[in-house]
């Protein structure tokens, strides 16, 4: 009965011991195998991949590059040709727009203008020639009556005269604004002048001629009436064409 226990016990511990070592060491090695394993995996597959995506990433990056170039030298070369079309094709549309457009508003506007101008200068020349008339005019009865005052008057009003027609003319050549506004504004106080003084003449010519025994006092009737007369005449005139 005590060797079958002995045995028993020997065999359970042995067998214990061994089948613990042995697992022990099969553990071991298989965790260094796994480990070598996976260490020599490692390093190769990252040689090998670091090779072979080398040469992948290269050729495709290579590949990437020349597209991406190659696309934006044609984007490049379109974006630099079409704004510069775009541009040329707007220009030249407005040009020839603005053209038309100009051509006809200034066809319609400056016949006009023209017109106005022409006729402004025209109207004050007639208005210098109107009292030019009355200078002949005056001139006639001059002749016939020679008077020294009236001689006179009629000198300074021949000097106001060729000065208005000067302006007159310069207002017509130029047709320019101020040049215009200033020659209307001489052609009117040289007009209202000249109607004062040809009115003078005129009336003092008039009672000369029914008066000739007169001559002094009709003289000293007349001036007073006279000028109140050329005054109403040169405050009607205003009312008419006033200077602004």
């Amino acid at each position: 009965m005590y060797p079958g226990l002995f045995i028993s016990i020997y065999l359970s511990i042995y067998l214990s011991i061994y089948r613990g070592l042995f697992i022990s060491i099969y553990l071991f090695v298989h965790m260094y195998l796994s480990l070598f394993i996976s260490i020599y995996l490692s390093i190769y597959l990252s040689i090998y991949l670091s090779i072979y995506l080398s040469r992948v990433v290269r050729i495709y990056l290579s590949i990437y590059l020349s597209i991406s170039i190659a696309v934006c030298s044609y984007l490049s070369i379109y974006l630099s040709i079409y704004p510069s079309v775009h541009i040329i094709h707007v220009c030249s549309y407005l040009s020839i727009y603005l053209s038309i457009y100009l051509s006809i508003y200034l066809s319609i506007c400056i016949p006009g203008l023209l017109f106005l101008c022409c006729s402004f200068s025209l109207f004050f020349l007639f208005l210098s020639v109107f009292p030019f008339a009355l200078f002949f005019f005056s001139l006639c009865l001059i002749y016939f009556s020679l008077s020294f005052f009236l001689c006179s008057s009629l000198f300074c009003s021949l000097l106001f005269l060729i000065l208005s027609f000067f302006l007159s003319f310069v207002a017509l050549s130029f047709t320019c604004f101020p040049c215009s506004s200033l020659s209307l504004f001489f052609c009117f106080v040289l007009s209202f002048h000249l109607f004062f003084s040809f009115s003078f003449s005129i009336l003092s010519l008039f009672f000369f001629s029914l008066c000739p025994l007169l001559h002094f006092p009709s003289f000293f009737f007349l001036f007073p009436f006279s000028l109140i007369f050329s005054l109403f005449v040169a405050v009607l005139r205003l009312n008419v064409y006033p200077l602004s």
